[in-house]
């Protein structure tokens, strides 16, 4: 069973489950109507309601993950070619290439070296907010591409602009490193992509969707070549896209 076929089946399922949930709360209000008195139907409809609500909110999340997933494996049934190393050929001189792309480096230690800028977002029409985008060099000793030290500091960053009053709900990550043999362990790594939409309804009804977008790169040196798992031809969002356009132009 391929990786489409789970996830449409996971989706029917879901969807199934809701529709039952959704009949039998209605059921339970009207069967509480014709045989309970008054004022215990109150109480059963504010129970109903209250179930609805919780259940509700978990079967969204439940949707939103299974969405997520789908984007991931659309983007590798139309998984784009390596893209030739420009930039990254010299690593050296890399930190400051991405400064004067008015990257700003946050934190650097042996086994990392990150950088960020904040961007206005140019692709919401209305209600425009600010794109947070991450660059972490990774050291080639480091095992894997995700670090929790990372996690913290974009969450420091994330802290001190919200401080400042920036108003952020795009979070673009690119991390690569130098690979030197391009092994299975390597392209399963590179493949551990996150691309995550979600949308949430505030208290004055208005909808607010948070974008994260991480993409993983081997920088093979030998061949020139940024191996990455990315899409030219599929695109989950227009973030996306930026996403990708914004890596070609800093490799």
């Amino acid at each position: 069973m391929n990786d489409v076929v789970k996830v449409n089946r996971q989706f029917r399922w879901t969807l199934i489950l809701f529709i039952v949930m959704i009949v039998t709360s209605i059921a339970a209000m009207i069967l509480a109507n014709l045989f309970m008195r008054e004022e215990y139907q109150y109480i059963v409809h504010f129970a109903v309601l209250l179930f609805l609500l919780f259940s509700i909110i978990r079967f969204k999340n439940r949707f939103d993950q299974i969405t997520n997933i789908s984007y991931i494996i659309k983007i590798r049934s139309h998984a784009g070619q390596p893209i030739k190393m420009m930039q990254t050929k010299k690593m050296n001189d890399y930190p400051s290439f991405l400064q004067k792309k008015d990257y700003v480096k946050f934190a650097q230690d042996k086994d990392h070296c990150l950088f960020y800028r904040i961007t206005q977002d140019e692709i919401k029409k209305i209600f425009r907010k600010h794109i947070l985008e991450v660059v972490v060099i990774l050291n080639d000793t480091v095992d894997g591409f995700y670090l929790d030290q990372v996690n913290e500091e974009i969450g420091k960053i994330q802290q001190q602009k919200d401080n400042m009053r920036f108003r952020m709900d795009r979070l673009l990550i690119t991390q690569m490193k130098p690979i030197t043999d391009l092994t299975e362990k390597v392209k399963d790594e590179i493949k551990e992509i996150i691309f995550v939409k979600t949308t949430g309804i505030s208290l004055f009804l208005k909808s607010n969707t948070t974008i994260i977008s991480t993409i993983n790169i081997g920088l093979h040196q030998s061949s020139s070549n940024a191996v990455l798992l990315y899409s030219d031809t599929y695109s989950p969002s227009l973030y996306y896209k930026h996403h990708i356009d914004q890596i070609k132009k800093i490799l």
